[in-house]
């Protein structure tokens, strides 16, 4: 009867074990398929970087409606929702932003051998 009982409850545990071990992997490029290491990925509330080949990866994660959002600086940051059911692989290509700003000016001051005093 012991036996049984456990040889049950493992039976129903199996499945609830596995619900937590997918995992979402992928790669983050330009338009040009150049990647952009140091990009940042979340997801549900987990945040990682890319890494030097644009990769990136999540692990652990449960089943259900997932937001992946993925931002760079110069780059439109971009949203993918999708249905988790097995582990995916999901790579996105981000468009670069126009960033426009004012002139910026640079003023230098120089002070000559002969003043009276030198700036370090």
């Amino acid at each position: 009867m012991k036996k049984l009982m456990i040889t049950v409850f493992a039976v129903f545990m199996l499945p609830l074990i596995s619900l937590a071990q997918l995992s979402v992997t992928g790669k983050i490029a330009d338009e040009k398929s150049n990647a952009l290491p140091g990009a940042t990925v979340r997801l549900n509330g987990k945040t990682t970087k890319t890494s030097a080949d644009g990769s990136y990866r999540f692990t652990n994660l449960r089943q259900g409606n997932q937001t992946l959002t993925v931002s760079f600086v110069g780059y439109q940051t971009q949203q993918k929702s999708f249905d988790l059911q097995s582990d995916q692989t999901i790579d996105i290509s981000l468009s670069p932003s126009a960033f426009l700003a004012d002139e910026v000016i640079v003023r230098a001051t120089r002070a000559s051998e002969k003043s009276a005093s030198t700036y370090k």
